[in-house]
């Protein structure tokens, strides 16, 4: 950050870890309740497991994890019943499988947090414990693990230790990059600060 040339100011920089996502797709739920993982063989390795499964007991409400419009709804072999919702903010495609009930409608705008269907075993879950099938695609992508969209920290980030540099003057030492997100191919450049002589 640069203030206007000859202003002053004083800045505070925080840095947060939260899910991209502001809904968890499970209502009463969280990732810990995720039993199955992005990767995972299927049908004897012919396949790769595109998502995560949710597991809740039968009729738990599936909720819009983000605000988007249903663009399809339907059942097929191996979501059972699904439900496609997009969020055009981000050019995602959230995927709903397995419901036992859907409750929403193409075309049908929603809010985060919005039921879009019930938990169930439909498709080739039928065999399995009820449970949601949650998956992310992006336009041009392909399928994303939707794992760190929804992934709460584990505790939060420490104040980093070192002497109060508010105020001061200071020059560029070091630099590290990072990613906005797992899938990002973007680097952002965050530079460590030292006291000017």
């Amino acid at each position: 950050m640069q203030p206007e040339l000859l202003s002053a100011g004083r800045y505070t920089l925080r840095l947060r870890r939260e899910p991209s996502l502001s809904i968890f797709p499970v209502l009463g739920r969280r990732d810990a309740a995720a039993g199955s993982f992005w990767g995972a063989d299927r049908d004897g390795g012919a396949r790769r497991h595109e998502g995560i499964d949710i597991f809740a007991p039968r009729g738990t409400p599936a909720v819009a994890a983000t605000a988007g419009y249903i663009s399809r709804t339907g059942e097929t072999p191996l979501g059972g019943r699904v439900v496609w919702l997009a969020d055009a903010e981000h050019g995602e495609h959230l995927y709903y499988a397995h419901l036992d009930k859907q409750l929403v409608v193409p075309g049908q705008h929603v809010r985060a947090g919005d039921t879009l269907g019930l938990v169930g075993n439909t498709g080739n879950a039928r065999t399995t414990v009820p449970h949601l099938h949650f998956g992310i695609y992006r336009s041009g992508q392909g399928a994303l693990d939707p794992l760190p969209f929804v992934r709460r920290a584990a505790r939060p980030l420490s104040t980093p230790a070192g002497p109060d540099r508010r105020g001061e003057f200071v020059r560029l030492r070091t630099e590290a990059v990072l990613r906005p997100s797992p899938e990002s191919g973007q680097n952002i450049a965050i530079q460590q600060l030292i006291k000017a002589p």
